[in-house]
């Protein structure tokens, strides 16, 4: 720790350039001495961004920066390699350096929930643009007045990842606003990091406090289980094909619920048991939502493909997947062990898929002995979308 001081008569806000690195230090090593810092880092790591962001921006850098050697970011959880940008340079004798640029909130949030947001909304958005499948995103939204302070409150934001455009259909009073805009994929990255922010803003709408939906971010990759049921959280938002899912939980609907009143009025020509609910289904077709939800903030990206068809006669097994053409055959893999009396036996498959038509075919005679059965597990692009048992006929 530095025991530098200095004394400030009105306190000031100071960027600050920090170096990270992983060493064995010596007692006596001194972090002011500049000289043994650059031999702790290895290279100036401090000079080579200033200089990369000149370059790259023809600007100097005003603000807080964060720089790490390779081994420092190895020494990282993946979560936080996600707040990580790897910056290769070539310094004067064309020597290529590879460090990383951190993100400063990994610095200074010490509960670690706004620094774990980020990095899962990172992995979302790496996930989903390798991909590349979607054009468009729908946003849905509940916001609300409440009822004491007049603040808008959000309940809910439900994103769902587009192939075709749909119409927009919002609904507006004085005390509840349903939002539904259709959006291009080039937008979704602001969208998503300002859930981070504490206020939610769509353009021609008043701003709503996020307030309501505080839980930590996830990310899930859901596909099937057990004969084709999909894997929560996924099915608690009607989702029928595996899906990259990105999820914020929150409170219950208790503030909602006091605001009620207020809204009976402006929702007379609604089914009056329910009014809020009937609307919600009316206008943004959220039939799961039921009033009972806490806050939530979803993001579902559902791959183009349908249910697997799976036989398994003689010795023969056919797998059978409709999928859109964005879904190449060297996409889907399938791993097979057999099965006797639910014990593992020597058979063992790893192959690919084929495409014919419209389905992605798996075909093959499995040469099985005594097998009653098999464990089939596909996955897409590595991520595991089914497992389930296959009896034999």
């Amino acid at each position: 720790m530095s025991k530098l001081s200095i004394p400030f008569k009105n306190p000031i806000l100071i960027p600050l350039e920090i170096g990270l690195a992983k060493a064995e230090l010596d007692e006596d090593v001194d972090p002011i001495d500049q000289d043994g810092t650059i031999n702790i880092l290895k290279v100036d790591l401090l000079k080579y961004y200033k200089e990369y962001y000149r370059k790259k921006t023809n600007k100097r850098v005003m603000n807080t920066f964060i720089v790490i050697t390779k081994d420092f970011y190895e020494s990282l959880s993946e979560d936080r390699r996600y707040l990580c940008d790897k910056i290769v340079y070539t310094d004067d004798k064309g020597k290529e350096i590879e460090f990383y640029f951190a993100e400063p909130n990994m610095m200074r949030d010490i509960s670690g929930n706004d620094t774990n947001d980020i990095a899962k909304i990172k992995k979302y958005l790496d996930k989903i643009q390798t991909d590349r499948l979607w054009k468009y995103f729908e946003l849905k939204a509940l916001i609300f007045r409440e009822q004491e302070t007049g603040r808008w409150i959000a309940q809910f934001i439900y994103i769902r990842l587009l192939n075709e455009p749909v119409s927009e259909n919002s609904l507006r009073t004085n005390n509840l606003i349903l939002i539904h805009k259709l959006y291009s994929m080039t937008e979704l990255r602001p969208v998503l990091e300002s859930v981070t922010s504490g206020e939610f803003q769509v353009s021609d709408f008043p701003s709503a406090l996020l307030e309501e939906i505080d839980g930590s971010m996830e990310y899930e990759f859901c596909g099937y289980i057990n004969n084709y049921r999909i894997r929560s959280p996924a099915d608690s938002f009607i989702v029928t094909s595996p899906a990259h899912i990105l999820l914020k939980g929150g409170k219950s609907p208790s503030k909602l619920s006091d605001s009620e009143m207020s809204m009976l009025q402006d929702l007379r020509n609604y089914d009056q048991m329910s009014p809020i609910v009937d609307a919600t289904r009316r206008h943004l077709n959220l039939g799961f939502w039921n009033f009972t939800y806490s806050a939530f903030f979803v993001a579902i990206a559902p791959l183009p493909m349908q249910r697997p068809r799976i036989a398994f006669s003689n010795n023969q097994m056919e797998i059978r997947i409709g999928c859109e053409e964005d879904v190449a055959p060297l996409d889907l893999e399938v791993n097979i062990i057999g099965k006797i009396d639910g014990n593992n036996t020597s058979l063992r498959i790893h192959d690919n898929f084929i495409r014919i038509a419209e389905d992605m075919v798996y075909n093959t005679n499995l040469k099985a002995g005594d097998e009653d059965g098999a464990l089939v597990d596909l996955y897409y692009k590595g991520n595991q979308f089914e497992t389930c048992y296959v009896k034999r006929e």
